[in-house]
Parts: structure tokens; C-alpha cells; sequence
């Protein structure tokens, strides 16, 4: 039956865990390469490393287990299907949906302006490395506007501010010298 559905992503709740799980991970993998599956695990070391090794492409624990958290680790599997086009883009625990203007992180929703976004996608496509002067000509390149640096700062700060104040985290953080850096 499973070769002759086209099947993007199978999810699996392994809470009772058994053998004929694994088994169905095997007969998933060497049936249908391009599926993704995606487990509920239970905080196991032994089970985590043994679906793993069975060929698991991500999990959440089951004690961590959120729906935001869900919703976004498998809307990110999808995003790794070519033919599927959403905007979700992710850095470690931080997800970001440019559709909506929202970012995600460890569950917590934090709403984005214009900017927040623009900077977030730059820093996220940039593997969390950002130079304030390359930046700065890729914002103003997309605005055709000529912004001065010490404005960018101005805004990423809020930024900050507005994260660290939703979240109590402080995942941008500053070097002299090198820029801006996500730490999540």
C-alpha cells in the first residue's frame, strides 16, 4: 500500500514504543525515499537514537510537545519538498514565517514589522551572521532608499528590546568589529 500512494510526510506518535514501529520506518524508507517522517518521541535515549538510526527526519519529545512547536517543525519538512513554496525560514529554535510576519521562538510568538523581517530572513540566510555594512546596502538596495547605519542600529536595538521583553531571551547579540549574531 505504501508505493502506490504518493505520500510527502508521514507523522508518527511513538508513545507506546515497539518494534513494528521501526519496522514501518524501514518499509517507509526503502519504499518511498522522498517521504518525510516526523515522530513523537518519548524522553528516551535509547528510542530517540534507534529511530534515528532507523532513518527519522526530525521529532519532538513528547514532553515538550506543543502545537506551535508541531506546526512549525512540519511546515518546515514540507518547506524541504521543492515543489512546495512556503516562507518558513529557521535558525536553531527560531522560525520564521515571512507570509504572516511572525516569528517563533521555543513556541513563543513574536509579531514583526516590515524591517524585523527583512533583517531576521538576512541574518537566517546569512547561517546567523550578520555585517552591519552589508546589511545596510541589501536594506537600502530593496528600499531604494538611502538609510544611515546608526538608523539600522536604531531599529535592530528595538528589536532586541521587543524579543528579549516577549521572550526573555537575548538571541541577537553584538560584536564589535563583526556584527550582529543570532545565539539560539
Amino acid at each position: 500500500m505504501i508505493s502506490e500512494v504518493d505520500i510527502d510526510l508521514v507523522c508518527i506518535n511513538i508513545i507506546p514504543f515497539s518494534k513494528e514501529v521501526l519496522n514501518l520506518i524501514l518499509t517507509i524508507k526503502r519504499k518511498r525515499l522522498d517521504t518525510r517522517i516526523f515522530c513523537v518521541l518519548p524522553d528516551k535515549k535509547e528510542i530517540i537514537l534507534s529511530c534515528i538510526s532507523h532513518g527519522i527526519d526530525d521529532f519532538i519529545l513528547n514532553d515538550s510537545y506543543n502545537k506551535l512547536s508541531f506546526t512549525c517543525r512540519v511546515e518546515r519538512l514540507l518547506h524541504d519538498k521543492p515543489f512546495l513554496k512556503l516562507d518558513i525560514k529557521y535558525f536553531n529554535n527560531i522560525y520564521l514565517n515571512l507570509v504572516s510576519g511572525e516569528m517563533y521562538l521555543r513556541g513563543k510568538m513574536i509579531r514583526l514589522t516590515g524591517f524585523e523581517c527583512v533583517f531576521l530572513d538576512y541574518i537566517i540566510e546569512k547561517n546567523g551572521i550578520c555585517n552591519l555594512i552589508h546589511f545596510a546596502k541589501y536594506y537600502n538596495h530593496i528600499n531604494k532608499k538611502n538609510i544611515s547605519t546608526k538608523c539600522l542600529i536604531v531599529y535592530i536595538n528595538r528589536l532586541k528590546r521587543k524579543i528579549y521583553t516577549l521572550t526573555g531571551e537575548k538571541i541577537i547579540k553584538s560584536r564589535y568589529g563583526y556584527g550582529y549574531y543570532l545565539d539560539a
